[in-house]
């Protein structure tokens, strides 16, 4: 054997190789313009996802303003509504107090016109009941809301 003759087998060995090659790539190639119609469906669902996902991020970032400023107006509302009450127990407890102290008074006045002799005397349901530690219940009730 010659050298021409090992050098064409060499050369007929590496084509074949390349041969091989080729069949096996030309495959790959037309499995992946196969999947490539797939591949441009799944893109096209992705982006539309994405769009849809960016809009209801909005949506949600809207209701979230919309909520905190209904949240924030029924806040204010509250802490007026609170103040008002807050005044109204500060007048009712003067009052009760005021209340209190005129009714002793008219109690003490009146024990002055009631005698023993005459037989006038308060009955006991006009007298307000008393708790414990000797104050009106209403006072304490009062002093409760707080």
């Amino acid at each position: 054997m010659s050298l021409d003759v090992i050098l064409d087998l060499i050369v007929i060995v590496c084509l074949a190789v390349t041969v091989g090659f080729a069949v096996i790539l030309n495959k790959r190639l037309s499995r992946l313009y196969e999947s490539r119609a797939e591949l441009q469906n799944f893109i096209t669902q992705f982006a539309s996802s994405i769009q849809k996902a960016d809009q209801h991020i909005r949506d949600l970032k809207t209701m979230g303003e919309t909520v905190f400023h209904t949240a924030t107006e029924q806040m204010g509302k509250a802490t007026a509504l609170k103040d008002d009450l807050l005044f109204l127990i500060e007048r009712g407890e003067d009052l009760a107090v005021r209340l209190e102290d005129n009714i002793r008074a008219a109690r003490e006045a009146n024990k002055e016109f009631t005698s023993p002799q005459r037989g006038v005397s308060i009955p006991e349901t006009m007298t307000p009941p008393q708790n414990d530690d000797g104050q009106p219940e209403l006072l304490k009730n009062i002093q409760n809301l707080r």
